[in-house]
């Protein structure tokens, strides 16, 4: 249903709850998306927690009240604290529970799913809200819920490595190599597949542009030491140490099997990365510009020289990366 039907439907809809729950009850998903979808996500959860039960019209005015205010706030909060290019905050609303916590509040708790942009697969979170029906004022904690992906790198007090620092023959040598794009080491090491166990390694230790990346038996070689700089908003530029150059995606492809390749820093979206946790210590590494995952070629994939590609995420191990030996 298109967002501007789904808009008339709601707005038509009588104040009872019986009667809303009727036209809009099938209605009971949608992604936030400013002041119109947060209307209609109000909407939405009322109907979804009417059909459980009986309001009188002053607690259907203040459950309504209550949902608006809490979702508003929290994807205000969520979006501001994990950034991104075009956030959104989804809200499960059949997972709402609204109750009577006080003289003057209301409790309002459910779950969802944040989303960076639109290749961000999403991060399930659970949240509790208090509102003040006097005041009109809602108060909201959230929490990242066990295994969602891309958790971790950006929640407040992971370590802070050392600041990155360029290596003899890397950064500026023969002048064909800007230096790396300014921000936090997240991570300094090897970049392990899962797969095969071998490393993310720079073929032959080129320091040229374009420069070919393959797997390679890990020997924390220049060539295989990568710095992962933290740039914001969630998103990764990774660095090898050997040549100062940033893991690109050739030509900005944004197909499956597109090369993977060293490429002097120019802060395109084909050298931003997203870190998005599988579980036991792997990640799975995205592309900013297409939403594919950085791959090694399963047709090779015990080989010395296997190519490194970007392919659709399937959660597969060859597409699954440890940092550190």
């Amino acid at each position: 249903m298109a967002i501007a039907k789904v808009t008339e439907t709601i707005a038509s809809s009588p104040e009872r709850p019986d009667d809303a729950v009727q036209q809009v009850g099938a209605l009971t998903h949608k992604t936030l998306t400013g002041v119109r979808g947060i209307a209609l996500a109000a909407a939405v959860a009322i109907a979804a927690l009417a059909a459980g039960s009986q309001l009188s019209a002053q607690s259907w005015t203040e459950s309504r009240s209550a949902i608006d205010s809490c979702v508003q706030e929290l994807e205000f909060r969520i979006s501001r604290e994990s950034g991104g290019r075009a956030p959104t905050a989804g809200i499960d609303f059949q997972s709402l529970q609204v109750r009577q916590s006080g003289r003057n509040a209301l409790a309002v708790n459910g779950r969802g799913s944040f989303r960076r942009d639109q290749f961000d697969r999403g991060r399930a979170y659970t949240f509790g809200c208090t509102y003040d029906a006097s005041a009109g004022r809602a108060r909201v904690t959230y929490k990242w819920s066990a295994g969602a992906t891309g958790g971790g790198y950006d929640e407040p007090g992971y370590s802070t490595p050392p600041s990155y620092v360029p290596v003899p023959g890397g950064p500026g040598s023969g002048g064909s190599s800007a230096y790396p794009p300014t921000g936090r080491v997240f991570f300094s090491g090897g970049i392990i597949n899962r797969a095969s166990g071998k490393g993310l390694d720079v073929e032959a230790e080129s320091r040229a542009n374009a420069a070919n990346v393959q797997q390679w038996d890990f020997g924390a070689k220049p060539n295989q030491t990568w710095d992962i700089v933290d740039l914001g908003r969630g998103e990764f530029s990774i660095v090898n140490q050997g040549s100062g150059m940033a893991l690109d995606v050739a030509r900005r492809d944004g197909s499956d099997g597109a090369n993977v390749q060293q490429f002097r820093w120019h802060n395109g979206d084909n050298q931003r990365w997203r870190l998005e946790r599988v579980g036991g210590g792997f990640y799975q590494i995205v592309s900013v510009s297409s939403g594919r995952c950085l791959d090694v070629d399963a047709g090779r994939l015990r080989e010395n020289g296997a190519n490194v590609q970007q392919w659709s995420c399937s959660g597969q191990p060859n597409q699954q990366w440890r940092l550190g030996r």
